[in-house]
């Protein structure tokens, strides 16, 4: 513990004390007194001291102040006390000046003033303080063990640290994510500050300090754009960053000093022990919410009423109708293979995915019900009954979107594809939901590749291709329609299978279909008899016609699923 020279300068004997060098270096901190009695005094500095000399050890050596002067300026001590007309008369204006840049104090002392009186007096109010602070922090220490031996989560620990430090709090996860909310500022912005706050937050980068303690996990940052300096602590469990405690550090906090970082250091302690202790039981409410989820899609239940009982048993609320979503994270394992990672890894990833919509589900309250799978995590959304079927799709289609964005921002390098049902207006039958789900998931990856969000009603005829072996009818299906032709375009260099679609997009229109081509009317009669010639089918024919557009949907498909070197 400390006090500044200025403290020092309002307090007897050195009240009324005259200062050479003005309001310079007056809030250097005091962490000792030393008295100089040899030239060589610097070597046994540590920072800091206050320096009282009566000039004796070098009267006789003018250069000496100056030397003496710039030697405390590198050392950081808080200043110099001289007493002067002993064997210094004054002090040349020159060392003022020198010691105005570098703002070292030279404070001149009372002629009747006694060495033991300064340093008694000092020494007496840091170790004053250094006994309140004990205090403080003793009574903080007792505050945060009531707390936690009450049941107390981070919520109420962040009361307590508010009611202590007088600042606003908040409990972050090591993302960022807020688990509590204490700032006059949304959510989202204040989450937003604090991602960029942890970004920041390499505990050696020169642009933070902590205040008086070398070893302090307390880090005083000032973001860009942000006007308020802001206190970051990181809450510590087996040497892992499990989250982080923030502050606003304004006026009050300096005037607390020292006991500002220690309260929140406490807390992040609290927060620690919490997280530690909640860990398995957290766990355990894991594993019977996942039980309870599967349970529900198989609807092992006797009737609603226990259903909805067994869900408030889990913390979550049973609704009427739900949309189910399949969220999967695309090519994980190839991903990872790529980067050598081995199988923890990728359980490590997917826990990241459950953690950024249990973030998505606290901060819209949403009352979401979630299932893990191996590979992938479903999610059961409430929807409101009297709501149309569209409506609903509209509104599970914008979360999606919501989740897809959160979750690629949350992973980086990695994207998700989400499969949605149809709204499942019956909670006994959400195995339907669960199925058509995983199907838009699967398929919709298969038709377009990664990053995608597809809702079943999507699928179109491919609900019903899909369920289909591909080495049995639906390659007999193309072989007897599309593979002639896609044969005959890779040896004559042609171009009808782009024909035939075009003319099918264009709604059997020749002419539209040749402008989209940029070819002639004729050329296109002329390719459409070529298709005919060559499949044996009639594009002119209704059936053959629907056979046509059927064999290219299946020459899609069948080429998705080669791509992705999986069975339809």
């Amino acid at each position: 513990m400390t006090i500044t020279v200025r403290e020092a300068l309002e307090r007897s004997p050195l009240k009324g004390a005259k200062v050479l060098t003005g309001d310079v270096g007056l809030d250097r901190t005091i962490s000792a007194v030393t008295v100089m009695d040899a030239p060589d005094v610097i070597n046994w500095l540590k920072g800091n001291e206050f320096v009282i000399t009566s000039g004796y050890s070098i009267k006789d050596n003018p250069l000496s102040l100056e030397t003496l002067i710039s030697d405390l300026a590198r050392v950081n001590a808080a200043g110099l006390g001289i007493k002067l007309r002993r064997f210094i008369d004054q002090i040349p204006p020159s060392i003022v000046d020198l010691a105005i840049s570098l703002e070292v104090p030279i404070v001149v002392i009372p002629f009747g003033v006694s060495w033991v009186e300064i340093i008694t007096s000092i020494h007496q109010e840091i170790m004053q303080r250094q006994s309140e602070l004990i205090v403080q922090g003793e009574r903080t220490f007792r505050k945060f063990s009531l707390s936690l031996l009450q049941q107390g989560g981070f919520l109420e620990i962040s009361k307590v640290l508010y009611e202590l430090i007088s600042c606003p709090v908040i409990i972050l996860d090591y993302q960022g994510n807020s688990y509590t909310q204490g700032w006059e500022l949304p959510p989202q912005q204040v989450e937003a500050i604090a991602r960029q706050a942890i970004a920041a937050s390499d505990w050696r980068n020169s642009g933070y300090y902590s205040l008086e303690m070398e070893d302090s996990t307390v880090r005083f940052l000032q973001l860009e754009g942000f006007p308020h300096e802001l206190a970051l602590c990181p809450i510590i469990v087996e040497n892992e960053v499990t989250g982080y405690i923030m502050a606003l550090a304004d006026e009050e906090a300096h005037k607390k000093g020292l006991y500002f970082a220690i309260a929140i250091e406490q807390a992040a302690i609290m927060c620690a022990l919490r997280t530690m202790i909640t860990f398995n039981t957290k766990e355990v409410r894991r594993r019977f919410k996942n039980r309870f989820a599967q349970d529900l899609l198989s609807w092992n239940f006797r009737d609603i009423s226990f259903a909805r009982k067994q869900a408030a048993f889990v913390d979550w609320v049973l609704h009427d109708c739900y949309s189910v979503l399949a969220v999967a994270i695309d090519d994980l394992s190839g991903y990872y293979l790529a980067q050598g990672a081995d199988e923890a890894h990728v359980q490590g990833v997917l826990e990241e995915l459950y953690k950024s919509v249990t973030h998505i589900d606290r901060v819209y309250k949403l009352d979401l019900i979630f299932l893990e799978n191996s590979d992938s995590l479903l999610i059961l959304k409430p929807q409101d009954r009297r709501e149309s079927d569209k409506h609903a799709r509209d509104q599970v289609l914008e979360f999606a979107a919501l989740l897809q964005r959160q979750v690629n921002e949350d992973l980086e390098d990695l994207t998700v594809s989400i499969g949605i049902s149809r709204l499942i207006r019956d909670i006994t039958k959400l195995r339907d939901g669960q199925k058509q789900a995983l199907s838009a998931l699967k398929y919709g990856r298969m038709l377009t590749g990664g990053n995608s969000v597809w809702h079943y009603d999507d699928l179109g005829i491919y609900r019903i291709l899909c369920e289909f072996d591909k080495e049995t009818e639906l390659v007999r299906y193309y072989e007897d329609t599309i593979a002639k032709l896609e044969e005959y375009d890779r040896e004559h260099k042609a171009e009808l299978v782009k024909t035939l679609t075009a003319y099918f997009n264009n709604d059997f229109s020749l002419q539209k279909a040749a402008d989209e081509l940029y070819v002639h009317y004729n050329t296109m009669r002329y390719r459409l008899e070529r298709i005919n010639e060559i499949t044996g089918l009639d594009v002119l024919n209704s059936h053959d016609r629907l056979n046509l557009q059927v064999g290219l949907k299946i020459a899609q498909l069948l080429k998705s699923v080669h791509r992705m070197g999986g069975t339809a």
